[in-house]
């Protein structure tokens, strides 16, 4: 889940940074924290991601995952 977490909140950094602005300054990241709320359940898992603060030099991300009952599973 941590992966996906991340691989999440990188697609959204890339969302709101131009291709030119990506290449000039590569994103990384610097803090990831995730709270298991509950059991994924099922067989699938999906990441919905949002950048809330976007700064010159760091982006701040927050992730959702969601089962394939639509049930929280960490954020």
């Amino acid at each position: 889940i941590s992966g996906l977490v991340d691989s999440a909140a990188g697609m959204a950094t890339r969302s709101v940074r131009t291709a030119a602005e990506i290449a000039e300054r590569p994103h990384a990241t610097s803090d990831l924290h995730i709270t298991y709320v509950a059991p994924a359940r099922g067989t699938a898992l999906v990441a919905r991601a949002r950048v809330i603060r976007a700064g010159r030099t760091a982006l701040f991300t927050e992730v959702e995952v969601f089962d394939d009952r639509e049930r929280l599973v960490a954020r």
